[in-house]
Order: C-alpha cells, then structure tokens, then sequence
C-alpha cells in the first residue's frame, strides 16, 4: 500500500485489513453521497452542475446556463431549417466548416445536430436528477414542438439484424 508492507499471515492482521478496507469503503459511500448532494443543492438554485454547457449557452458569471449570442443563432437556424423541411444531414452539412461544435470540430454528424434539435434546454428547461430546471429558451416552444413531432415520425426502425432477402449460400 501507500503506508508500507502489510503481512496478513495471521488471523489477526487479515481482521486488521479487512476492518481497513471497510472504513474505506464506508467513507467512499459518504463522500459520493455529500457530493451528489451537493450537486443537487445546487442545479436546485440553478447553477449548471453537469459540466461543459451544451451548443447554444455559455456558463454566466453567477455559474448559470446563459445564452451564447454566436451560438444560439446557429441552434435557431437549425429549427428553422428542420421545420422548412430541410434533412438533418443537409443540416449538418450547411454547417461543416462555418460554425465549431462544442467540442471545437468544424464537422458535423448527423446524431449532433439530432441531438441538439431534440434537446429541451433550447424550450427553455431541463432535467436533473428528476429535477426540473428552468433556463431561458433559445427557441419557441410551438417550433420546438413542431420540430420533436417531425423528429419522432422520422425515426427510422433499426434493421441491424434483420434479414430482407434469404440467399442460398447464407448458411456457408
């Protein structure tokens, strides 16, 4: 260990380690459990806890989720864009080179701008631990709605595994 060598030979010194890693183990509990709590003191008064803000917000000075002007005019282009019609992927493609995602790539994925179109922050709340979070909405909650009624028809089945078509040499 950190401390040195133990010998646990005999009975006594096993009892002794196991006693040891038993208080260890009860005081990880503990702080797991003061942290969490913590946390959730906190996303209770509305301070962004959960780590990197999501495309469209920037962390305010009071630690709250505040609306990034650059950002947030790109998520309601996608709204728009989705709402006209347009796909996710043309979507993700009229934003390649233009605009960073968070994570700083100049590419965008098909499941980034998914998400991001089915994320509740930009209706103006989300959910933390069960509770819910109020923050200021970048998008309408009609358009929001319009564009999760689409998303939601849209998905395809998944088909991994699915056989359409029986070929003789399948089994070979």
């Amino acid at each position: 260990t950190n401390y040195g060598t133990y010998q646990t030979e005999s009975e006594q010194d096993q009892l002794m380690m196991d006693m040891v890693g038993v208080f260890a183990k009860y005081e990880n509990k503990v702080r797991t459990a003061r942290l969490k709590s913590g946390r959730f003191n906190k996303a209770k008064e509305g301070i962004w806890v959960i780590g990197k803000p999501i495309f469209g917000y920037k962390l305010g000075k009071d630690k709250k989720l505040a609306i990034d002007k650059e950002q947030s005019e790109w998520v309601k282009k996608m709204y728009e864009w989705y709402d006209q019609g347009i796909g996710i992927s043309d979507i993700a493609n009229k934003l390649d080179g233009k605009v960073l995602s968070n994570r700083g790539n100049s590419i965008w994925s098909f499941q980034s701008v998914r998400k991001i179109l089915s994320n509740t922050h930009h209706k103006g709340f989300y959910t933390y631990l069960g509770l819910q979070i109020d923050c200021t909405p970048i998008v309408s909650t009609d358009l929001w709605e319009r564009v999760n009624k689409k998303l939601n028809s849209n998905k395809r089945s998944p088909t991994i595994g699915v056989k359409k078509y029986d070929y003789v040499l399948r089994p070979i």
